[in-house]
């Protein structure tokens, strides 16, 4: 994250979203081609893959998948598809104070009886997932329901989590970010107006004092987290394994000097995973090869953001919510699960001697664990910006020999400063575009294969 950007924006940044609304008119309501449903308030949604509606209020934006096996709405108090330009450069995972982002989806019970013990296995990890540090569990009432709420401490992601239950199989889960909005009680009658597609007998919504009442208690909750802590940055950083996160601002590109070792490129032919006639920029907006949020503190180092522009030069850009992802190359699903810290929605595929493919921040996922994919063909998800991207949507694609983990490990140095760090992975580039086979590189413009 750049300091510079979230220090000069914080002040301003309320009264430039004030006009987003604006900027959506005549696209309000509208659908995709490729299946999601991008809105600006106030209306009502419906959530088909989580049998969810919401009433999003007017200064509000919710992006609703509306295919797939499973998919999260995400509500913000900003126009998500616009601003990158509001935020400026590298604004992919830059989440400032006056925003708000909520993540809203239903997930299964499983074999937990009560919310505390599947809060518990969920924060557990799963061996794929970096463990998480929470504070204490709190009891709330919201949505008409009796639940938890915790905090969870993460890297530069530290987020309030809301755990409500939803049937006899399911829990509903929210996720509301930064952790020190400013508008959390906007955020927390967003929540209180969640309800089960259909529900005929509607709870009655929380009074002005009552939701006061509940930003005030679960302020103190996070306020007092951050005070033993010592500070928000050092709350975050309890998973910072290197203890080196820099907004380095070049790119490790393989450029190396001599003497120096750095990551090597694909083993296998990948494809650049989005539809043809479709433009994208690999890093440019977000993060590229080590640098800005890809540093050795996230485990996925050598990884790229796309994003989508509307012309072959990528001077425009569009909101990417709900166009295709597909898989880079042939192989079997082997992950498909949601990480409120980082990836959000995400698949992981596994192909040919071991190599693996992550594609991050999903609004919706379209395949199913163990399902083979063919390269270039399935789509295996939608395009979004759940998880902790914000600021602008985007496609995080990471490429792994084996080892889930990403870092740098040149024998002469790593860009950041830090340490070398060992296994290292490999990098997703070269990929097959619509003009043959190409290397990757930060900020240029590149369109999916014909």
């Amino acid at each position: 994250m750049k300091p510079s950007i979230a220090g000069a924006l914080v002040l301003s940044l309320a009264g430039t979203l004030a006009g987003a609304g604006a900027l959506l008119a005549g696209s309000s309501g509208s659908v995709r081609e490729s299946g999601a449903t991008y809105v600006a308030g106030p209306q009502r949604v419906s959530d088909p893959l989580n049998h969810t509606q919401i009433d999003v209020p007017k200064g509000w934006f919710a992006a609703v998948p509306r295919h797939g096996v499973a998919g999260v709405t995400t509500l913000t108090n900003y126009d998500a598809g616009r601003a990158d330009t509001v935020l400026g450069l590298k604004s992919n995972h830059v989440v400032l104070k006056g925003m708000a982002k909520v993540d809203v989806l239903t997930l299964d019970l499983g074999k937990a009886i009560t919310l505390g013990e599947w809060m518990d296995q969920r924060y557990a990890g799963d061996g794929d997932t970096e463990r998480v540090a929470t504070s204490q569990k709190v009891a709330l009432r919201i949505a008409g329901k009796r639940g938890l709420a915790t905090v969870l401490h993460v890297r530069f992601a530290s987020s309030l989590e809301i755990v409500l239950p939803f049937n006899q199989d399911k829990v509903l889960l929210v996720n509301i970010a930064p952790v020190d909005t400013v508008d959390l009680e906007k955020a927390l009658t967003v929540v209180d107006r969640v309800r089960a597609a259909g529900e005929t007998s509607r709870a009655k919504l929380l009074s002005r004092s009552d939701v006061s009442q509940l930003t005030a208690s679960l302020r103190g909750l996070i306020d007092g987290e951050i005070q033993q802590a010592g500070s928000l940055e050092q709350m975050q950083s309890v998973n910072d394994k290197a203890g080196s996160c820099t907004s380095w601002s070049g790119s490790d590109n393989g450029d190396c000097s001599a003497g120096m070792s750095c990551a090597s490129t694909a083993g296998i032919t990948l494809y650049l995973p989005f539809q043809y006639l479709t433009y994208w920029t690999a890093g440019g907006a977000g993060s590229f090869y080590g640098n800005f949020y890809h540093g050795n503190c996230n485990n996925d180092y050598y990884a790229i953001d796309f994003n989508q522009y509307s012309n072959s030069s990528c001077t425009s850009s569009v909101n990417e919510i709900g166009q295709n992802v597909y898989a880079s190359a042939s192989g079997t699903v082997t992950i498909g699960t949601y990480d409120p810290s980082g990836y959000g929605y995400n698949v992981l595929v596994t192909h040919s001697n071991g190599y693996k493919t992550r594609y991050a921040h999903l609004s919706s996922i379209k395949v199913t664990g163990g399902q083979s994919v063919t390269g270039d063909v399935t789509v295996i998800g939608l395009a979004g910006d759940s998880g902790s991207a914000a600021g602008s949507p985007h496609v995080h694609v990471s490429y792994q020999n084996g080892s889930t983990v990403s870092r740098c490990n040149r024998s002469g140095g790593c860009p950041n400063g830090e340490g070398a760090s060992s296994p290292q992975t490999l990098r997703p580039s070269p990929m097959v575009t619509n003009l043959g086979t190409l290397q990757m590189a930060d900020g240029h413009c590149y369109q999916g294969p014909s």
